[in-house]
């Protein structure tokens, strides 16, 4: 069985902070959450390769 993986409450903070990030001025704040969201995204494409390869034996 598949499982699907729900957002969590530091997913939503994460959110909540680069929407706020995409409005300010500061482009210290842009660039941290912009590599915040792309460590996040890594770890998203990695679990989701995980999971095909538990679910068929084989990494696709």
């Amino acid at each position: 069985m598949i499982c699907h993986q729900l957002p969590n409450r530091s997913d939503e903070q994460l959110l909540i902070k680069s929407l706020n990030a995409t409005v300010d001025t500061n482009q210290q704040a842009q660039s941290f959450v912009e590599a915040s969201l792309n460590q996040r995204l890594s770890s998203l494409v990695l679990n989701k390769q995980l999971l095909k390869m538990d679910a068929s034996g084989v990494m696709s």
